[in-house]
């Protein structure tokens, strides 16, 4: 196996690669810089009933900049959901999104990232890992994290 030099994307910091050719390395950015952000992860505590309401709020505003038509009919006026009146398991997914969006430095890094060799492969790693330390510090919503993961093996297997 050949030895070369790879450089992060993002930081510029070299290391030693492992893969077989220097023309087709694609790990520079998958191995350091996911890496890093993965271990750096951290998640904001909120109580529940803030963490639902300020899902809910933000679920709420984005109804009302994006309406939607009442049967896939367009009408005239457009009909407004209320994010109030979602059952249960709606909520939870919600929320969820709402930690992993708002709570997690996930877009910020996402966005860091866009473009890159390596970023398609990184997402699905990224949004695993963030899941995990979700369920990890919010217990009561590690049923929808684990559905989430789910989702995304198997988006990433198809």
């Amino acid at each position: 196996m050949e030895q070369h030099t790879a450089v992060n994307i993002s930081t510029h910091f070299q290391y030693p690669c492992k893969c077989s050719s220097e023309d087709t390395c694609v790990n520079s950015l998958y191995d350091i810089s996911v890496q890093l952000f993965i271990d750096s992860i951290t998640i904001k505590v909120l109580s529940d009933e803030e963490l639902k309401t300020k899902a809910l709020k933000a679920k709420q505003e984005w109804y009302q900049c994006h309406p939607c038509s009442l049967n896939g009919d367009w009408i005239d006026e457009p009909y407004m959901k209320n994010a109030y009146t979602a059952n249960e398991e709606t909520i939870n997914r919600w929320i969820v999104n709402y930690i992993r969006h708002n709570l997690v430095s996930y877009d910020n890094f996402l966005g860091s990232i866009d473009g890159k060799v390596g970023s398609v492969e990184a997402y699905p790693e990224v949004k695993i890992a963030v899941l995990e330390k979700i369920a990890n510090t919010y217990p009561k919503y590690k049923d929808e994290c684990e559905r989430q993961i789910f989702f995304v093996d198997f988006n990433a297997d198809r």
